[in-house]
């Protein structure tokens, strides 16, 4: 329990995602062998175990906690040495990790996703993605992901790729208890679940698919539950008015179903 690990995350609860679920569940699982030392956003502690130190910023805005985080980086490193490793969940905090790493002599790793690879913003490219080359390790969350990161010139002997995974529940609820509370008789469904991001592309899924998927099984419902993302670094169009459309061009407002934002359970 002596090592320290330095986790530098914009991507934690209370802000919801993928990446977020990854990140908590991470530092988790750190926390069971190693003393775990964690900048994040803010409300993010009761969110960790009670045994991690954590350091919130106050602003969850690319710019704000990117500025504090990097404050709180320089405040805990230049005290004393006294890290193992550095660890940044996303290319976002990676130059924060990469200065963590230089002012205690360690290494650093990142984690990469998609975005963290393609996004094409001229200052991230030309400021982040070096940080991301130069980690002794980038872990890919698919080995779509590694191929992105190869063709911005991370060495492929510094990657490895760790997949997702998901917390299996216990006991699984009824089926049939979640058609009768949405009044879903027999019908056959199609799940979508997940936030609405155009990059997931679920209005050209109906216009383009589901019309056809309709005629071959006609009393076919497709279900979605997620809502767009209000705190996401990127601003993309606004999915939801773009798939109302498309429900209604295809006169598809039989066989949509939408259920909005659901937590967990």
């Amino acid at each position: 329990m002596n090592a320290t690990i330095l986790v530098i995350t914009r991507n934690l609860p209370p802000l919801t995602g993928g990446m977020e679920r990854l990140t908590q569940q991470l530092i988790e699982t750190l926390a069971t062998r190693y003393r775990v030392v964690v900048i994040g956003p803010p409300g993010c502690a009761p969110f960790l175990p009670a045994n991690v130190e954590v350091h919130t910023c106050r602003g969850s805005g690319a710019a704000a906690f990117l500025i504090e985080a990097a404050l709180r980086t320089l405040w805990l490193c230049v005290r004393r040495r006294w890290l193992a490793t550095v660890i940044a969940t996303s290319g976002l905090s990676a130059p924060l990790a990469w200065l963590a790493a230089r002012l205690q002599g360690r290494d650093y790793l990142v984690i990469v996703h998609g975005l963290d690879l393609v996004t094409p913003h001229a200052l991230y490219r030309h400021l982040f993605l070096p940080t991301i080359r130069a980690a002794r390790t980038v872990v890919a969350n698919s080995a779509n992901s590694a191929g992105l990161a190869r063709a911005v010139g991370v060495s492929a002997s510094r990657i490895d790729i760790v997949h997702p995974g998901v917390e299996w529940p216990t006991q699984l609820p009824s089926p049939q208890a979640f058609r009768e509370r949405h009044a879903l008789g027999q019908r056959p469904l199609l799940l979508a679940v997940g936030r609405l991001v155009a990059r997931k592309g679920l209005p050209e899924f109906v216009s383009l698919a589901l019309p056809a998927i309709v005629r071959a099984v006609p009393d076919l419902l497709l279900v979605v539950i997620g809502d767009e993302p209000r705190q996401a670094i990127r601003r993309e169009q606004a999915v939801l008015p773009r798939l109302r459309a498309a429900i209604d061009e295809h006169r598809l407002q039989h066989h949509v179903m939408l259920r909005g934002h659901a937590d967990d359970a």
